[in-house]
């Protein structure tokens, strides 16, 4: 008796809810019939689910649970205010949450814009000092024997398209590239309405002795007379002489090797092996002024006979030696020789004027 009693005292919330099997629940009602203790237990229960109390016995002792509560009025609108008030509180939930995405995208996007801003200025400055520091782009073009040639100019209030190739005979040139050293882009703009109508895409194809610029770019307007493009700065990679020492383990290696490309003269002076990269100095002898700005790459091979290379940084004090670094990869094993991969020509874009004629829809 006492175990059933128990057993059927954990069944009385599961009873009220009516979760129970028919014949569970006759086991209930049998022993509901005969137990004060669970008979309260249950309008316990059923009142604080908003129930009614129970129905009085049967003249045959039959106990049965009728939800009278639970279809009447009060109950109905109880639960409808329920339901308004949880969606309601979903609906706030989802606006605020809305609201909180976007604040966070409106801050997120203004930092993207000021530090686009801050690095578009620093790249302006660099190009600034470039062009100020290097001879006219057509003398240098002129000195490496490279040429560049345009192969389509169309403007309509669509879209335009310029396309041009860079050519060289020049058989100490390795290859030409756009946009190595930071991200300089062709720049459009329409000259009539101050207005720089954007990128939409840009492909390039390398070749034997040339390389294939192709720049899709917004429309421009129905009024637009005259078109100024810049060009991105260009990087032209001269084939180095053989070079190759062994640097000492730990410390500095003295260098002080004289050696030209292109004509253009340069003194490596030292290496030295850190913790984690490898510097090496180096100066360009011949003025900037007069010849344009080069800067060294170099490589490094290890015990295991991998080799890995970084860009030159882009440096204009000719006062200071110039320092490219080589970061040390964690498997690298000494002894390490290094090795001169480029001298990079760097040359500013060349600017042009278009006149339009009356452009098509």
């Amino acid at each position: 008796m006492t175990r059933n009693h128990d057993l059927i005292k954990d069944l009385l919330t599961l009873y009220a809810d009516d979760m129970v099997s028919d014949k569970t629940k006759a086991v209930i009602q049998d022993h509901l019939a005969s137990c004060t203790e669970c008979q309260q237990l249950l309008r316990d229960i059923q009142e604080e689910e908003h129930l009614t109390t129970l129905p009085p016995l049967t003249a045959d002792h039959a106990f049965e649970v009728e939800e009278h509560g639970r279809g009447t009025p009060f109950i109905k609108k109880l639960r409808k205010l329920m339901l308004i008030v949880a969606v309601v509180a979903v609906c706030l939930f989802g606006v605020f949450s809305i609201v909180s995405w976007i604040s966070g995208k409106q801050a997120a996007r203004g930092q993207y814009e000021q530090e686009k801003l801050a690095h578009d200025r620093e790249l302006v400055q660099i190009d600034s000092e470039l062009v100020s520091l290097s001879p006219p782009q057509e003398e240098i073009f002129k000195q490496t024997g490279i040429n560049i040639h345009f192969t389509e100019r169309s403007f309509s209030t669509k879209k335009s398209k310029i396309a041009y190739k860079y050519t060289w005979d020049n058989p100490k040139i390795d290859y030409i590239m756009e946009d190595v050293y930071w991200p300089n882009h062709l720049i459009a703009t329409d000259l009539t309405n101050n207005d720089v109508f954007g990128r939409i895409k840009n492909t390039t194809y390398t070749g034997a002795m040339s390389e294939q610029e192709t720049w899709v770019l917004e429309g421009i307007k129905k009024d637009t007379k005259m078109v100024g493009v810049e060009l991105p700065n260009i990087a032209v990679f001269f084939k180095p002489p053989s070079f190759s020492i062994k640097l000492n383990q730990d410390g500095t290696t003295p260098i002080q090797k004289e050696m030209a490309f292109n004509g253009i003269r340069f003194q490596i002076k030292k290496a030295k092996v850190e913790d984690s990269r490898i510097h090496v100095y180096y100066q360009q002898l011949d003025k900037i002024n007069e010849v344009g700005l080069y800067e060294l790459s170099f490589s490094v091979v290890d015990a295991h006979n991998k080799q890995w290379s970084t860009e030159p940084k882009i440096n204009f004090d000719m006062g200071k030696n110039r320092v490219a670094e080589i970061p040390l990869y964690k498997k690298a094993k000494p002894p390490y020789h290094l090795q001169l991969e480029h001298a990079v020509l760097i040359i500013p874009g060349m600017h042009y004027k278009f006149s339009v004629t009356p452009p098509s829809s």
